[in-house]
């Protein structure tokens, strides 16, 4: 069953290639890169089925928006994805909300495929 999937990754190129993934597979998926267009989204799009949110370096805005997406309901999956292998900050993403922490590079399609099972 397609998915609807929004993804918020810092770097709009790997963001727009998970899309085009994503969308090659039957899915929708948006892609945003700022806290703001995020938000925006948010605002004007109903329910997604995933939610990936990326955690870089400055976490902050990440886990803001994390924090949003668990009060507003937006998902009932919301992922942080990340290339950190420091701890303090996988931690801070599951103490925001984060279902899941994926350690990039990882397989985005068997990722969907899992929502499944």
């Amino acid at each position: 069953m397609p998915k609807k999937i929004l993804i918020v990754e810092t770097h709009q190129e790997l963001g727009d290639v998970y899309v085009d993934l994503l969308e090659q597979m039957g899915h929708h998926a948006i892609c945003c890169s700022t806290e703001q267009r995020f938000f925006e989204i948010l605002k004007n799009q109903s329910v997604f089925d995933l939610i990936l949110v990326d955690i870089n370096e400055d976490v902050r805005p990440s886990l803001k928006i994390l924090e949003s997406c668990i009060k507003s309901k937006a998902a009932p999956a919301i992922f942080a994805m990340t290339a950190s292998f420091n701890q303090e900050v996988k931690d801070l993403a599951r103490l925001s909300g984060a279902h899941r922490i994926l350690q990039k590079p990882f397989d985005i399609l068997e990722t969907i495929h899992q929502l499944d099972n």
